[in-house]
């Protein structure tokens, strides 16, 4: 729900964090598998597709920095 999304947002901010964006768990999970496996640093074109009951959602990350 959207209260969610905002609580999270503000826990972010009052831990310190500068929130960008929040993405839903199937996309994160994605994202880490992504990037726990990426052995070179270079730029990468992430896309992922949410496929639900009733929408599928896709979207573009670029990852242009490693930490």
């Amino acid at each position: 729900s959207q209260r969610t999304l905002d609580d999270a947002w503000q826990a972010a901010e009052m831990a310190g964090l500068e929130v960008l964006s929040l993405v839903n768990e199937g996309t994160a999970a994605a994202v880490d598998y992504f990037v726990s496996r990426t052995i070179e640093e270079q730029p990468k074109l992430v896309i992922v597709y949410d496929m639900g009951d009733v929408s599928t959602k896709v979207r573009f990350f670029l990852i242009d920095e490693f930490i």
